[in-house]
């Protein structure tokens, strides 16, 4: 008995001619992959564009010992290995019923290969946009681990500065020592996956756009920062009424907002999409917070 199982999408949405290569070496690690069997279908001139990898597999010899793989020692699968544009092209060709070629009416041919060459070239593009990305990446961290902060701001230079910076460690460790809470809530609503971006454009907003004016604001509000947490901490009701879920981005905005309390209105907050009472809130605390001898 053959069980055939396909999985297009193994890739995790990876694009690029690699990526179902270290997918391969990953099956080849974890199952027995039947190599006979196994084939990789690559662009040919009678084929448009189709391209993926198909190993038939079996569990392994340690796998199958487990009590929750018994039952499946003897079966074999099959697993379809592309890229995302890979299977996006395999679900449209399949779509039209043309395989080969000469299934092709010629009024249509043209439009066909054109079509496929477009494929190809977005999966070449993304393979170079990701390896630019990365490297642009490692680029800033250098530059950063030199204590060089002249940069633009952008998801990757802000992104970078976040893990680098003693000033956002130091500003997160006073915000946690106060009470407002690091670790991910159960709820997923309650969580700020956007709040890179959201500092991003809070920055901008206040008119702050490169990464050595906004090192610059948040080092000197260390001075004044645990009064000011605090009272925020305090007029959100405090751990006697919930958690306050925070990032250390979320703690860079609260104290952006301050600093920049100016320069900034309600209405900016509400467009990153903060909820009305809170903004307010937020906003009236900033407005009216005063350091101890000020």
């Amino acid at each position: 008995m053959a069980v055939r199982y396909a999985a297009p999408r193994i890739t995790a949405r990876c694009s690029g001619r690699s990526a179902p290569i270290s997918i391969g070496r990953l099956i080849e690690s974890e199952f027995l992959v039947d190599s006979q069997q196994s084939v990789e279908h690559a662009s040919q001139a009678s084929e448009f564009g189709y391209r993926s990898a198909h190993y038939i597999i079996r569990l392994s010899e340690k796998r199958s010992l487990l009590r929750e793989w018994e039952n499946f020692t003897d079966l074999k699968a099959e697993i379809q290995v592309r890229t995302v544009l890979q299977h996006a092209w395999a679900a449209i060709s399949h779509k039209l019923q043309y395989k080969r070629e000469g299934d092709v009416p010629a009024s249509l041919r043209r439009k066909l290969f054109r079509l496929s060459a477009l494929f190809e070239l977005a999966d070449d593009e993304f393979v170079s946009l990701r390896d630019a990305s990365g490297n642009l990446t490692r680029a800033i961290s250098n530059q950063l681990s030199a204590g060089d902060t002249r940069l633009p701001l952008d998801y990757l230079s802000v992104g970078q500065f976040m893990t680098k910076s003693p000033i956002v460690a130091e500003l997160s460790a006073i915000a946690a020592e106060i009470g407002f809470d690091f670790d991910e809530p159960e709820d997923p609503n309650l969580s700020d996956s956007d709040a890179l971006s959201d500092l991003i454009e809070l920055a901008g907003l206040a008119e702050i756009t490169t990464l050595t004016e906004l090192e610059s604001l948040l080092a000197d509000a260390i001075r004044w920062a645990n009064e000011y947490l605090q009272e925020q901490f305090i007029e959100s009701g405090g751990p006697a009424k919930h958690s306050w879920y925070v990032t250390q981005e979320f703690v860079c905005e609260l104290i952006l907002i301050r600093a920049k309390v100016e320069r900034l209105r309600v209405g900016n907050l509400l467009r990153l999409g903060w909820d009305r009472r809170i903004a307010k809130r937020v906003f009236d605390v900033a407005q009216t917070f005063q350091p101890n001898g000020a």
